[in-house]
């Protein structure tokens, strides 16, 4: 399975060169499965069939401005952000339905999963800190306080899961931190590094 991020109705056809380039980059493992695209003017997911890339059904999301789209690791789950809300939107991607709507702050812009699969760390766009959302109980469990409003950046968490980054198109700087703690914790981690861009 495959995601792809469209922000406007009217770069419908960027989004579709983005899914066929995606799509070419998968062909030795076989393509995906299906192809996901977020539609932020008519808050619907597209589901794709991952060869053809012809429409399979359109997905209600819930929400207001679908933006950022996560798969859980094993598949099953999709997640979406709803700018406009401040929702996360669990869709199951074998009905293709959603089955729960997460309130996670004022904008819920991007998201990141943990490897595990266990977390979901929420760019919450000016607030000054990232929710943390367990995937098996949909709620927000923790925190992790910024110090700054990271506006429309995007988190990324290194392979083994140990550390995390966040970056800031406000203040042009890259944050990190150690990211692994008990799935049932709701302690805050706190910022370990800064890095200017400017």
């Amino acid at each position: 399975m495959l995601k792809i991020f469209a922000n406007r109705t009217g770069v419908a056809r960027v989004s579709l060169a983005v899914a066929v380039m995606a799509y070419a980059a998968n062909v030795e493992a076989g393509g995906p499965d299906l192809v996901y695209v977020a539609n932020m003017d008519t808050h619907t997911i597209s589901v794709l069939d991952g060869r053809s890339l012809q429409p399979i059904t359109t997905i209600d999301a819930k929400g207001q401005n679908t933006h950022d789209l996560c798969l859980s690791p094993d598949g099953r789950w999709l997640f979406a952000t709803n700018m406009g809300t401040g929702t996360l939107s669990v869709v199951d991607t074998s009905s293709h339905q959603v089955v729960e709507t997460i309130p996670t702050g004022k904008t819920t812009h991007a998201i990141a999963i943990t490897p595990d699969g266990k977390e979901l760390w929420v760019n919450a766009g000016a607030e000054d800190h990232l929710p943390i959302v367990s995937t098996s109980e949909r709620r927000v469990i923790g925190r992790v306080p910024l110090g700054e409003p990271i506006a429309t950046g995007h988190i990324w968490f290194s392979p083994d899961g140990k550390t995390a980054w966040a970056t800031s198109r406000s203040s042009g700087r890259c944050s990190s931190w150690t990211s692994r703690a008990a799935a049932s914790s709701t302690r805050s981690r706190s910022v370990s590094r800064r890095h200017s861009f400017r």
